[in-house]
């Protein structure tokens, strides 16, 4: 969950008279053609979703100077590209910060769900179907023949699909993004009302995997590992029925998939995107192993059982805890600064699509918010349970940008040009019953 499982590019320098060299380029109602996601020049775009994982990119279509370009992490961390290209050290870090959004604060409770040992396994086979799925959204564009570097997902699903391809990918692209604006919205409401209780000087940013490496070796490790059902207090089940709650949160917190391009075409040596790209999983994947099973490993101490992991394990610390007061103050104000770029975000895709325009009235800007805020407070207020928001958004979105769209395009990319062999189309074809499959198991835990 990461929920938005972010990269964003900023543009403050472009001429809504000059004629984008970017394709495609669509029909307005008054006959000129504009873009189909335009940004007022005095516009600037933010990252998206995180958590979850999931992450928003400027559109394609929005001409990007160089001299102006930064990259924004889901924790707000603002970072200078060099004109045209970026190292791949960069590259690495860039993939790893993003995806390491709020869904981070929800793996040792899926790790209960799951099962310790089967929660190590899913975050390694999880990790590796989202690696290998981001891998073939970054190779989609190069199947079509006459397509540019600018060419985003949105415009391979328009190729192959028409509008309704690329209104699908925008759709659940917004989806992720409301997801993310309700999960910030309840964990802001969670952090505000704890610090509250317990408001002193105020401390350094603690990192989490600072945090979670102290905690562990004040506390040490409660675990009493059983391959059946036991009655001890410390009993740690291997494998539970309900580990499809691992996979919806999981499926948020490698999102990368509707910005990878974006990120990856930044890469000064285009030949090591595929290794830089493996790299960046494995870390996020790491760290998601280290705090998931360390936190599991530790918390709750006597006399709590292993049951007791919250949705948000920072929920398990005392409100006068000095470093989950710092950790949550930190949480805190990246979602205060976050959030409104994410509903910025959302406002730019909606009403240019609907509208041709970002701001078609101030009453439409009002409406929305106000159905934005609403919500927000209506998850806070009614069910602020922020893993299970997290593995819902996850796995509606990963079914299309993860499990479907990605796999389809190579299908039917290879069919086009008569190379298309069942031992290609039997596994990914399976990999869209699974996407399927684990959307529909969240309904049925």
């Amino acid at each position: 969950m990461a929920l938005v499982k972010d990269e964003m590019s900023v543009n403050a320098e472009e001429d809504e008279n000059e004629s984008s060299p970017l394709l495609p380029q669509h029909e307005s109602q008054c006959g000129k053609p504009r873009r189909q996601l335009y940004v007022e020049p005095k516009s600037i775009v933010g990252d998206s979703a995180g958590d979850f994982g999931s992450q928003e990119q400027a559109p394609d279509h929005v001409n990007v100077s160089s001299e102006e370009l930064y990259t924004y992490s889901p924790l707000g961390f603002k970072l200078k590209a060099p004109a045209d290209s970026q190292s791949s050290l960069v590259t690495i870090f860039v993939i790893w910060n993003t995806m390491m959004g709020t869904s981070l604060l929800s793996i040792p409770w899926g790790t209960m769900q799951s099962g310790f040992t089967m929660g190590i396994i899913l975050i390694v086979v999880v990790g590796l179907i989202m690696l290998y799925s981001a891998y073939r959204v970054l190779q989609s564009p190069k199947d079509i023949a006459g397509s540019t570097p600018e060419y985003e997902f949105t415009d391979v699903c328009e190729w192959y699909f028409g509008r309704p391809g690329r209104g699908l990918v925008l759709a659940f692209s917004m989806i992720a993004i409301c997801g993310a604006l309700i999960v910030y919205w309840v964990l802001m409401s969670n952090f505000l009302y704890n610090t509250g209780k317990y408001i002193f000087g105020t401390l350094a940013i603690f990192y989490l995997i600072i945090l979670v490496t102290i905690k562990v070796s004040q506390l040490g490790f409660h675990m009493d590992v059983h391959w059946i059902s036991c009655n001890d207090l410390h009993y740690v089940p291997e494998f539970r029925k309900t580990f499809p709650t691992m996979i919806g949160i999981l499926s948020q917190a490698f999102f990368l998939h509707n910005c990878i391009i974006t990120v990856m075409k930044n890469n000064r040596h285009q030949k090591n995107n595929v290794r830089d790209l493996s790299i960046a999983y494995g870390l996020v994947g790491g760290t998601y192993i280290y705090v998931g099973i360390f936190i599991f490993s530790t918390f709750p101490a006597p006399p709590l059982w292993k049951t007791c992991i919250q949705q948000n394990f920072l929920d398990n610390f005392q409100n006068n805890d000095i470093l989950a007061f710092v950790a949550r103050i930190f949480f805190l104000f990246q979602m205060i600064t976050i959030y409104p770029l994410l509903a910025y975000i959302l406002r730019v895709q909606l009403f240019t699509e609907i509208y041709g325009k970002t701001y078609p009235s101030l009453l439409h800007i009002l409406v929305l918010n106000i159905i934005l805020i609403s919500s927000g407070v209506a998850m806070a207020r009614l069910y602020p349970q922020i893993g299970t928001i997290i593995r819902y958004v996850g796995a509606t979105c990963s079914l299309v940008f993860v499990f479907v769209l990605p796999h389809l395009t190579h299908i039917l990319a290879k069919w086009r040009r008569g190379t298309l062999r069942w031992y290609s189309t039997i596994p990914h074809c399976l990999l869209m019953v699974l996407g399927v499959v684990n959307f529909v198991a969240q309904f049925f835990i």
